[in-house]
């Protein structure tokens, strides 16, 4: 791999660990959010617990 790939690889790799963990921060307080509905609120909150009762699944994103 060139250098240019090796870096484009990584910005794209930053930019989903990123994107996960902004969503990950929204479902913990997802329950504070006004007029968000019930079922929102239920899956973002089954997403919070199962990324933080199974932290092997967050970091295969950390380490290749």
């Amino acid at each position: 791999m060139t250098r240019v790939s090796v870096n484009r690889t990584l910005s794209r790799l930053y930019w989903l660990l990123t994107i996960v963990l902004l969503l990950l921060l929204a479902a913990k307080f997802a329950d504070d959010i006004p007029g968000l509905p019930p079922g929102v609120v239920s899956v973002a909150n089954q997403l919070y617990e199962f990324m933080r009762d199974n932290p092997v699944y967050c970091s295969y994103a950390i380490v290749p």
